[in-house]
């Protein structure tokens, strides 16, 4: 049975209740399918925290990683959705995620030199659609990236720019491609359940 390494930095005392639910339900859902082995990590800074859980992965030798953020809500099935795009081929697959600001998505083109983001104008159930740069709510990784990318695999590259853009900026600079399942729609917690679409 494959093993899913699932990865959640815990910055909280506590998480809602709505990311409780749902991570239960995906607990339940995942019972006699696949492991489920969760990391949690306490540091300084979320850049470690994301570095010490991915030791760990890695070390236990799982056959997916799956990134989790403790404010959004997910559908039960959302692991064995990505890990079938991993089996499929793709290095890194997320689901939609919505801003807080606006009705867009967390999807973004990234270009280099200087180092800048713009937002994708992604729609819903439009298939698989290849990014530049996401966050790290339901986002699934091959363990294999982590052989092509540097380490520290997360960091801080400025007060804009965090971990999650930090590992993305290193996946575009090693061609490592990372897709969005556009049918696959997480909720955002502002502090009520955020949905777009």
């Amino acid at each position: 049975m494959k093993t899913v390494g699932c990865c959640i930095p815990l910055t909280w005392e506590m998480v809602p209740r709505q990311f409780f639910f749902s991570f239960c339900s995906m607990l339940m859902y995942s019972f006699g399918k696949y492991h489920m082995v969760v990391m949690t990590s306490r540091a300084a800074s979320i850049a470690r925290m994301q570095e010490k859980m991915i030791e760990k992965a890695l070390e236990d030798n799982v056959d997916y990683v799956l990134h989790l953020d403790a404010d959004q809500v997910y559908p039960a099935d959302t692991p064995e959705r990505l890990m079938k795009h991993i089996d499929d081929g793709k290095d890194v697959v997320f689901g939609l995620v919505p801003r807080h600001s606006d009705g867009g998505y967390v999807a973004y083109t990234m270009e280099d030199d200087p180092l800048r983001i713009e937002q994708m104008d992604i729609k819903p159930d439009s298939g698989l659609v290849r990014v530049g740069c996401t966050g790290f709510g339901g986002l699934m990784v091959n363990p294999k990236v982590f052989e092509k990318i540097d380490k520290p695999y997360y960091s801080i590259l400025s007060v804009e720019y965090g971990p999650d853009f930090s590992f993305c900026y290193q996946c575009n600079k090693k061609g490592v491609e990372m897709w969005v399942d556009t049918s696959l729609r997480y909720g955002h917690i502002l502090p009520h359940v955020k949905y777009n679409g």
